[in-house]
């Protein structure tokens, strides 16, 4: 930000105890019309994507949360987890290459 010479001489003039001395204010500065219109159409139209990426991202999240419930359940169901001890699908399987 940066300070224009009406503010140095604003800031000046405050700390002095003469209230005559203030300079007449000046116009402000401003941006054509038409700038600004075209600024108001791009921010609503990023407002506009925002919204609709934020939509996509709740649903990603909820999709996300929905699959990774199935997985557990799924892995549960079929007690990958913690396999069984006693069963023979999980016993590795040994063969003898002896031929005597």
């Amino acid at each position: 930000m940066s300070v224009s010479d009406m503010d140095v001489v604003l800031l000046h003039n405050n700390t002095s105890s003469d209230p005559s001395s203030l300079p007449s204010p000046q116009p402000k500065h401003s941006l054509p019309p038409d700038i600004i219109e075209d600024l108001k159409k791009q921010l609503k139209n990023i407002a506009q994507q925002l919204c609709a990426l934020d939509e996509k991202v709740s649903w990603m999240e909820y999709s996300i949360i929905n699959h990774d419930y199935r997985i557990r359940e799924l892995k549960s169901m079929m007690n990958y987890d913690d396999p069984p001890d006693n069963t023979t699908s999980y016993a590795p399987n040994f063969y003898s290459n002896d031929a005597g």
